[in-house]
């Protein structure tokens, strides 16, 4: 009888130990081994390499953090840079790859740092990346790509630190948040937001967040143009041409649309490349000029153009500064969009009236919704007056929400966004106001990418234009 207990008891114990192996395990970096590879097991105080059950910490500042190189396969279910006593730790990632199938933090408690260094490899995480939990986090990044299922924080708790150094390689997110007491500088690298994050994204440039170059840089933010149903962050030196119009990517762009740009900080001049081919060269050079607009004259439905402007100053020793390449693709309807489309406010906060006007009578849709979808509705719109002319009233509007149209004319598309008029009981608003427009096309096409350039850093100024007056035919004062 007391043998049989004794041997109910072995057995329950030999189960306990093997469930008990089972339990996820804290395995804390030591750096025994002295080779500081996240792959060499004697490195880690359980003489064991983290698996997806375990958690790896990276604590204490006793020792040089871990380096991940091209050889390592890392992972683990949770890992902390910067943990425990005023701890000050560093993750090192050359290449291969680190993937946390739970979060992943730098900068732990209020007294800890943890500073991630990566030229390569990738780094996968499940869940979330914080850069600065209740601590201090920094990212310096030159190369490889990160991936975050769902949230990308920088210092997003009550006295926490977050900086982001975005040098070089891609940081691919779910979503973004950023506080007040984080940044992210953006050089030669790139952000991809999963979804319509430009309203987002462009608060965070407004508040001085997000920067490029330090600050002295601009940044291109761009939906579904550069990645599909993404938002794609990238930053041009301040010598750089920005701010391209038609948008880079566009589609369904009028064969009458001229070019036009912001100049670089130090330009006197622009060379223009234009043409078919998507690497513009010599052969497509289309001369250089003064101003910040060109006229390609009449183009070719359903085609796709590449241009570049070279941003040119003889006086500098570093000019010419080559530009980015932009593309857009023209409609491919048999009639021609002579004007718009463009919006007039019928003076009801929940409608929006979109018009515009063809050189020949055409079948054309309107879609419109809270994102690029346009899901919340559609009409098929018919040719009004004796000229070509089409207008269709959106109703059912929420006050103050952004909305998305796309005018279909044939086979051509034009997509469009609005801010729907104020609430009543809004207390105040945003907008511009210009006048004095003659018909000079330099001086319009360097108001319009100011007040664009305005509209990009503060979406809040996306309600409403007021023209003062002053609107001639030529520089007399022949009245229109």
């Amino acid at each position: 009888m007391c043998t049989n207990r004794r041997f109910a008891c072995l057995i329950f114990l030999v189960l306990l130990g093997i469930v008990g192996s089972a339990f996820a395990a804290d395995i804390q970096w030591d750096n025994s081994g002295g080779d500081r590879l996240w792959r060499t097991a004697t490195n880690w105080d359980l003489n064991q390499v983290p698996t997806t059950a375990d958690k790896a910490a990276i604590r204490n500042a006793a020792v040089q953090g871990p380096i991940i190189d091209s050889s390592t396969t890392a992972q683990a279910a949770q890992v902390v840079v910067g943990d425990w006593s005023s701890s000050s730790d560093t993750l090192d990632i050359t290449g291969g790859s680190l993937t946390a199938t739970s979060w992943f933090v730098l900068g732990y408690s209020a007294s800890n740092n943890g500073t991630l260094t990566m030229s390569g490899g990738t780094i996968n995480a499940a869940s979330t990346l914080d850069v600065g939990n209740s601590g201090t986090g920094t990212i310096n990044m030159t190369g490889g790509t990160i991936n975050v299922s769902s949230r990308f924080g920088i210092a997003l708790l009550a006295g926490s630190n977050g900086d982001v150094f975005l040098d070089g390689g891609v940081i691919s997110c779910g979503s973004l948040s950023i506080s007040s007491a984080g940044a992210m500088d953006i050089t030669g690298g790139t952000l991809i937001v999963n979804g319509d994050a430009t309203s987002t994204i462009n608060g965070y440039i407004s508040g001085g967040l997000i920067t490029a170059y330090g600050g002295s840089g601009t940044l291109n933010v761009d939906y579904n143009v550069s990645n599909p149903g993404q938002t794609t962050v990238t930053a041009n030196t301040a010598e750089k041409a920005a701010y391209p119009s038609p948008t880079n990517g566009g589609t369904g762009i009028s064969i009458n649309a001229d070019l036009s740009w912001v100049a670089g900080q130090y330009a006197t001049t622009h060379d223009v490349y234009f043409g078919t081919d998507s690497t513009p060269d010599e052969t497509e050079f289309q001369g250089n000029q003064a101003g910040t607009s060109f006229d390609p004259g009449t183009l070719t439905l359903g085609t796709t153009y590449y241009w570049r402007i070279d941003e040119v100053n003889p006086s500098n020793p570093s000019s010419p500064w080559i530009g980015d390449v932009w593309s857009f693709t023209t409609q491919t309807g048999t009639a021609v969009l002579r004007k718009g489309p463009y919006l007039i406010y019928p003076g009801v906060n929940t409608q929006m009236t979109v018009l515009w006007q063809l050189d020949a009578s055409e079948s054309c849709t309107l879609e419109w919704g809270l994102d690029t979808n346009y899901t919340a509705g559609s009409a098929n719109v018919s040719e009004y007056g004796t000229d070509h002319q089409y207008k269709y009233t959106i109703t059912g509007l929420t006050p103050g929400e952004k909305y998305y149209y796309k005018v279909t004319v044939g086979a051509g598309i034009t997509t469009g966004n609005f801010l729907a008029a104020p609430d009543n009981s809004a207390t105040n608003v945003k907008f511009l106001m210009y006048g004095d427009t003659r018909t000079n096309a330099v001086s319009q096409a360097s108001v319009c990418a100011g007040m664009n350039n305005v509209i990009s850093a503060d979406p809040a100024y996306q309600t409403m234009l007021l023209l003062a007056g002053d609107w001639v035919e030529t520089n007399a004062e022949t009245n229109w």
